[in-house]
């Protein structure tokens, strides 16, 4: 299905690499309207990442690692059968239908689009089933242990713990009594600003809900006490924090995505972290600029 998408694309858009961004801008930002990053990456990468190899483009400062597995020798139809094609794109777009409306289990829309494609690509053969499930199978499982290792990372940060009776906070929690106490007293005045510039940095360590469960509550009323109000507070770790994101290990979706483009997250965070940083810093200007937070 993709083999034909890509060659019409590249025939309009030609070796123009603004034009190839501008279409994966436009379609992340239709992708992102359901507001899941998850979903986005499962749209906008299966559909992007053939252009941007056929092209020789760099993902991630040339990280894009190429396959270890070759496809199977099968006798499929071919991808240019218009029928086949004309059903791989509807089958397709109805799995992305059914993970964005419907409330069932995410797992479901895939392993019967999974079925159907093999059916129809691969005729009923199990044997060729199996084979094109081998073949694809290596990368799927090590993102699939990547996320429940992160999970599991992040479970051991935010749970509490009751030890004879007394109460041990989190180790999140900690952390964040831990930057209250070592911040001194001449920055409180600006402390909101001080925590949009260095709003990156915590997002590598922090899950999204220990940030604004567990610290956000505790910058509000250290701020309270030196007169930045809630709001302030509020709006640099939502505007500034949210340009990390998609750099973090400990947020599932970035995973799910680094694991679709087949890139390390180490490598990732290298290539990312500064501009992300930089972004963050230039959002944090803008909005001591329109006066969302004081100076």
């Amino acid at each position: 299905m993709f083999a034909v998408m890509v060659d019409k694309l590249t025939r309009h858009i030609g070796t123009s690499v603004i034009g190839v961004t501008m279409m994966t801008t436009i379609l992340t930002i239709v992708a992102h309207l359901d507001g899941s990053g998850a979903s986005t990456f499962l749209i906008v990468i299966p559909a992007m990442l053939p252009i941007y190899r056929k092209m020789n483009m760099q993902l991630g400062a040339g990280l894009v690692r190429e396959q270890n597995f070759k496809s199977p020798e099968v006798n499929d139809k071919s991808p240019r059968d218009k029928k086949i094609f004309i059903f791989n794109v509807l089958l397709t777009l109805a799995v992305i239908a059914a993970l964005i409306v419907t409330k069932i289990p995410d797992y479901v829309p895939f392993m019967v689009g999974l079925s159907l494609a093999l059916i129809a690509n691969y005729g009923l053969d199990a044997k060729t089933h199996k084979k094109i499930i081998t073949a694809h199978a290596a990368p799927a499982l090590m993102m699939c242990s990547t996320l429940l290792a992160a999970a599991v990372l992040m479970g051991i940060f935010v749970k509490e713990v009751t030890v004879d009776g007394a109460k041990i906070p989190g180790v999140i929690n900690c952390m964040s009594n831990l930057v209250t106490l070592i911040l001194p007293e001449i920055f409180g005045e600006h402390l909101s600003v001080i925590i949009g510039a260095l709003s990156v940095p915590p997002a590598l360590i922090f899950d999204t809900n220990s940030y604004f469960y567990g610290m956000l509550p505790v910058m509000i009323g250290i701020g309270e006490n030196f007169g930045v109000s809630a709001e302030s507070i509020t709006a640099v770790m939502l505007i500034c924090r949210n340009c990390a994101t998609f750099i973090s290990p400990m947020v599932p979706a970035a995973l799910l995505g680094v694991g679709l483009a087949e890139v390390d997250i180490k490598e990732h965070i290298k290539a990312s972290f500064g501009f992300a940083w930089l972004l963050s810093i230039i959002c944090l200007g803008f909005a001591a600029l329109i006066k969302i937070i004081p100076l």
